[in-house]
């Protein structure tokens, strides 16, 4: 996983990364290449990155048993990473703390993210909070939306030329 980290900071172009069923965390002995794979896509480790360390737009951790510890050091990604719309940790056996966690970093995250799909099916979370991980993930998915349509709208105006103050001599209903 660190040799991944350290290819992403050289090939700023990569937009699906799979380590599917990859034991990233050597049996859940070694976090080191988790950790190193979270700085590159939360900081992009700016002196190092060639262009964008930003445009991973997919990734792939299913099967990895990455547990509350290895949950933890990704959690940057869920909280700042921007270009991120499809996440997958199914099957890595986060319980109860690792999902309190994300719950927290989903809503920390908000509206600034893109992730708007994320398979977590397949781990220990508890039945409440694998429901408050779906509605908080339904309802960024819906700010994110209607922030985009608010953009639109706003982009349509500009081009309309729909820029006067409203009551100006310009502006007619």
């Amino acid at each position: 996983c660190k040799q991944v980290a350290e290819a992403m900071l050289h090939n700023p172009h990569i937009n699906f990364l799979s380590l599917k069923d990859n034991d990233v965390t050597g049996a859940g002995t070694d976090f080191s290449g988790i950790a190193a794979l979270a700085r590159v896509l939360t900081h992009g480790d700016t002196k190092d990155c060639e262009a964008s360390c930003y445009s991973l737009q997919r990734l792939d951790l299913s099967g990895n048993a990455l547990a509350d510890r290895g949950l933890s050091e990704l959690l940057p990604i869920v909280r700042t990473n921007s270009s991120i719309y499809q996440f997958n940790l199914a099957r890595n056996l986060l319980g109860e703390v690792a999902g309190e966690n994300l719950l927290e970093a989903l809503k920390i995250a908000g509206r600034s993210t893109r992730m708007c799909h994320m398979e977590l099916h397949g781990n220990l979370f508890p039945l409440e909070i694998a429901s408050k991980l779906r509605r908080t993930q339904e309802a960024n998915m819906g700010k994110k939306f209607l922030s985009e349509r608010l953009a639109k709208a706003k982009l349509t105006q500009l081009r309309q030329g729909d820029m006067h103050a409203p009551g100006s001599p310009s502006s007619s209903p």
